[in-house]
């Protein structure tokens, strides 16, 4: 399994998820490979045999000398204390866990193995997940205005885009599963440092420096009877139903993608995609027999071009205890 380091020479305009991640390398693919390779990926994620599968970015840390990477805090049953034990502090503090996005990797793990649980990690561990507020990506929003050259009037409209301090970054997990797109994909990292991930590259935008290294898979559980998903995660019909029958071991948070075709070379009006629900990050659900979770959904069918736009839906899934 490889791991991509993003290390930020700007801010950036795209939260990079996984589906826009996938959008980006479909992308790279085309313009660096050309667009019959592009055809050929696209149909074997159709087929539900991806050639590779891509999480979501997370957030890394340089603390102490020691890199630390962040990921999603698993979503499991919640747990639940005596009324007694609920002081005024506590409910205070559970309030801001609630909250709490991401957990160091050595937390994950613990989590996912059964050695930590979640109200052991909320009771035990306050001074470590209440320090982790300030170090993560900040999303901020600025007021610009136009100005109409030829009648000069003005119009004001926001612009949001993420930022980081100098000492923190961004990572992505990808397996590769059909091993000719090791060479395809490694390929595009000079490309992306050149051009940017996402909009606003022209004014200084989404430029990172790229490096990839190599990490063990997660370590497989004895007897896993779940899976937790680092990517957003769109189920196949015969997934959800099995989900739907075991609604008590299944734990999630959903949310809504939606947006805009991307891409110079596909200029249109109609623009807008299909908005989707997704499962989000960190969500578990019953495993299955299967090698692989999800699908690509299509979510626009352009008229009078035969061009679809898809987006991104396989989990990476990780087994849990």
């Amino acid at each position: 399994m490889k791991i991509i380091y993003l290390k930020p020479r700007s801010t950036w305009r795209a939260e990079l998820r996984s589906d826009t991640l996938w959008g980006l390398l479909c992308w790279g693919v085309r313009y660096v490979w050309g667009e019959n390779r592009l055809l050929n990926m696209l149909a074997q994620f159709e087929s539900s045999s991806p050639p590779f599968l891509i999480s979501s970015a997370f957030p890394t840390l340089q603390k102490n000398g020691e890199q630390v990477l962040f990921l999603p805090k698993p979503i499991f049953r919640p747990f639940q204390l005596p009324d007694e034990d609920w002081t005024p502090d506590l409910m205070k503090a559970y309030k801001k866990f609630k909250k709490l996005t991401y957990v160091p990797l050595k937390i994950f793990q613990k989590m996912i193995s059964g050695e930590l649980s979640e109200e052991k990690y909320f009771l035990e561990y306050k001074s470590e997940w209440q320090s982790y507020g300030d170090i993560f990506p900040k999303r901020r929003t600025y007021v610009h205005n136009t100005v109409d050259r030829l009648g000069g009037e003005t119009g004001i409209y926001n612009i949001s885009f993420w930022s980081s301090a100098h000492h923190t970054g961004l990572y992505f997990f990808l397996k590769i599963l059909d091993q000719e797109y090791e060479s395809i994909l490694c390929s595009l990292w000079p490309f992306f440092e050149h051009v940017g991930l996402g909009g606003d590259a022209s004014i200084g935008r989404g430029f990172f420096k790229i490096t990839e290294d190599e990490i063990d898979d997660f370590m497989v559980p004895e007897n896993a009877k779940h899976f937790v998903t680092l990517s957003l995660y769109s189920p196949t019909q015969d997934e959800i139903q099995v989900f739907s029958r075991h609604e008590d071991r299944t734990w999630y948070q959903l949310e809504l993608r939606k947006g805009r075709i991307g891409g110079k070379l596909y200029v249109t009006n109609n623009f807008l995609k299909q908005p989707l629900i997704m499962f989000k990050e960190g969500s578990s659900f019953p495993i299955l027999n299967k090698s692989t979770f999800g699908r690509l959904q299509l979510v626009k069918n352009m008229e009078k071009d035969p061009r679809k736009v898809y987006q991104y839906g396989y989990a990476f899934a990780v087994p849990v205890i």
